[in-house]
């Protein structure tokens, strides 16, 4: 290879990391190519989380994963996240998703049926009942292991 050659293939080398290390560099930022508008615009990631996980994400109603993941390339704008997992009753919010921006859903969904057990089976000492009457708070000893503390 002549020395014109090599100093072509070393600019064009140059060149090609440059421009790979700028279009990651932008990819990074939050930035993404519109293909309706043909224009390069700025978007914006949302994670997810919730227990328990594995609950089915919709945006705007449209499915797009389950739960304990994140979904990037979100142009910036108000969108309903709902979260649904057989067994538990939904979870829904609206969310701004702003650009270069993480935004981050933390849900905990309870069961559509919960469980109803006794309290005297669970050692508990001290039962208050609300004024409501919907509520009980009590106390379990520091004896029971897995279930030492104040419950409601």
């Amino acid at each position: 290879m002549d020395k014109k050659t090599r100093i072509l293939v070393s600019i064009a080398s140059v060149v090609i990391l440059g421009l790979g290390t700028i279009i990651g560099v932008l990819l990074v930022q939050g930035y993404t190519f519109d293909t309706k508008n043909k224009k390069v615009v700025q978007t914006g990631v949302l994670v997810v989380n919730s227990v328990p996980n594995g609950a089915q994400i919709y945006i705007d109603g449209h499915y797009q994963n389950v739960t304990n993941t994140s979904i990037s390339f979100l142009p910036a704008k108000k969108y309903t996240i709902r979260l649904t997992k057989e067994g538990y009753i939904p979870w829904e919010k609206e969310m701004n998703i702003n650009n270069q921006i993480i935004s981050e859903i933390e849900a905990i969904m309870w069961p559509a049926t919960p469980s109803v057990n006794p309290i005297t089976n669970t050692g508990a000492i001290d039962v208050k009942i609300s004024p409501d009457m919907q509520k009980a708070a009590y106390a379990i000893r520091f004896s029971e292991k897995d279930k030492a503390g104040l419950w409601i």
